[in-house]
């Protein structure tokens, strides 16, 4: 067998193809059966090649004509239809089906750009091709053959590529949706396809975020507004820029399931308690239509029921789309003078406390950042270097940036230490101590601090040994359980 590109006008049908239920005597009427069989579907065809093209992973396979005169012929074993199609591109009056031949010509109109050849493997004979041609047509053959995708399996292909995609998906509920901050909508340009893709592909993170997937479309069971709250979470952390103005969320964050499972938690994103019976499709969140739970009582409710409706529904007696209670703490909302939400501007939010995350820094934490050494070093930390891939860079760059923070709030602030302390704890010690007397530290936080800074900072701590004793090998769960033990000091310094 050869491959070679053979012109369309040099290419002729079977005469003897299986598909066709009579004996046929021309290329024209081989032509004009091969549409009375197919009908529709050869004009889909049609339509397609003059779209995007020949498909490039499957060529026709001929061998040389014994019928023609010029001996540049040749006829097509497999690829009838195909070829079907592109004679009719080239010349719609060879069928007589009226119907076909008009939608043929308005194709052709709005497509100048026809292909005038095809891609082919030149076989010597029919018993060479044989194999081939009966492995394409009779089916899967024990896996040998063609074994088509079930439905969940399309259903995962079409979740990740095309208009289609789960993340393309979101995308649009993010056009469509106008309830978003224009602090997050204003910036829905810097989120990553591929990025959303793999979250959304991940059934976990679409069990926590309240999707489901029905043939292949995505749709929300919790209310939107709740839903809204929750994403906006992802979106925040998933917009943070590092020193160049591009996005610190990268696929290094997402990478494994329990790298994924770990920005979920990060993030306190939970799914919601129960389900709403109506589900609403995301492209489309106008489908959302809120559900009105009614009291079996309607009339004359007592007090304790209006107490009890009140506490569920909030004084206004909208219902209430938020967290539940208990999973909130003090921490969770600071307020302004204003009154208003605060809480996204600081991110100053203790989480639960993971040991085994691959990234030093949280996704939910973010600190503002005024000096660009540090903040290299901080976006990196965050979302370039991972503990299965840079552990020394990491155990090296920890104390680093921890230094290097000290340094520029001890110059910002003109704190001068004397000559005998230099050393890092001195510096932790400083720092911490003028902190707690303008209120960005409590008592116990000081404490904590200064006792994890004495056993890590001093000349036999981890911190210093990582950096000075050849001998000493970084530990992811040390690593993280420090920085998390140090978040308050940090958070404090990057106001």
């Amino acid at each position: 067998m050869t491959p070679k590109t053979i012109l369309i006008s040099n290419l002729l049908l079977d005469l003897d193809n299986p598909r066709f239920p009579r004996i046929v005597e021309s290329q024209r009427e081989a032509i004009n059966l091969m549409v009375e069989i197919q009908s529709d579907k050869i004009e889909a065809l049609a339509r397609d090649i003059s779209e995007f093209g020949l498909d490039p992973s499957e060529r026709l396979i001929v061998y040389k004509s014994d019928i023609s005169e010029d001996n540049k012929s040749y006829t097509v074993a497999e690829g009838n239809r195909r070829l079907t199609a592109l004679k009719l591109l080239h010349e719609p009056d060879l069928t007589e089906n009226e119907k076909i031949k008009s939608k043929i010509k308005k194709i052709i109109q709005t497509n100048i750009l026809l292909p005038k050849e095809a891609d082919c493997v030149v076989f010597e004979s029919p018993e060479e091709f044989e194999h081939w041609v009966t492995l394409k047509h009779s089916g899967q053959n024990n896996g040998v053959g063609r074994v088509r995708w079930d439905t969940k399996e399309q259903e995962r292909y079409q979740s990740k590529n095309g208009n289609t995609s789960f993340g393309s998906q979101f995308l649009k509920f993010l056009e469509n949706e106008k309830s978003f901050d224009i602090t997050i909508s204003s910036k829905f340009s810097l989120l990553r396809l591929t990025n959303i893709t793999r979250l959304l592909g991940d059934p976990d993170v679409r069990n926590e975020l309240g999707l489901e997937v029905i043939d292949a479309k995505l749709f929300c069971n919790q209310p939107k507004e709740r839903f809204v709250s929750e994403i906006a979470k992802l979106i925040r952390a998933m917009q943070e820029l590092d020193d160049k103005g591009r996005p610190i969320f990268t696929v290094n964050k997402i990478r494994h399931k329990s790298d994924r499972r770990d920005v979920i938690e990060e993030l306190r994103i939970s799914k919601p308690e129960s389900k709403q019976k109506k589900l609403w499709e995301l492209s489309n969140p106008n489908s959302y239509k809120p559900e009105v739970t009614t009291s079996p009582t309607q009339n004359n409710p007592s007090d304790k029921e209006k107490d009890l409706t009140e506490d569920k529904e909030g004084p206004s007696g909208n219902p209430q789309t938020e967290r539940p209670e208990e999973n909130k703490n003090d921490d969770d909302i600071k307020t302004g003078n204003d009154g208003k939400d605060t809480s996204q501007d600081t991110e100053d939010v203790i989480t639960k406390h993971n040991p085994n995350r691959n990234n030093l820094i949280q996704s939910n934490i973010k600190y503002v950042i005024d000096n660009k050494k540090c903040k290299k070093i901080y976006d990196e930390l965050k979302g370039k270097l991972r503990h299965d891939e840079c552990p020394m860079s990491i155990s090296v760059l920890f104390r680093v940036f921890l230094e290097l923070s000290l340094i520029c709030y001890l110059d910002k602030n003109k704190i001068v230490l004397k000559k005998q302390q230099q050393g890092l704890h001195d510096k932790v010690v400083a720092v911490s101590n003028h902190l707690k007397e303008k209120g960005f530290l409590t008592n116990s936080q000081l404490s904590s601090v200064q006792s994890v800074s004495s056993s890590i900072t001093s000349s036999q701590g981890s911190l210093q040994q990582y950096m000075h004793n050849k001998e000493t090998l970084p530990d992811k769960s040390s690593l993280n359980t420090h920085f998390d033990n140090l978040h308050c000091l940090f958070s404090a310094i990057w106001k």
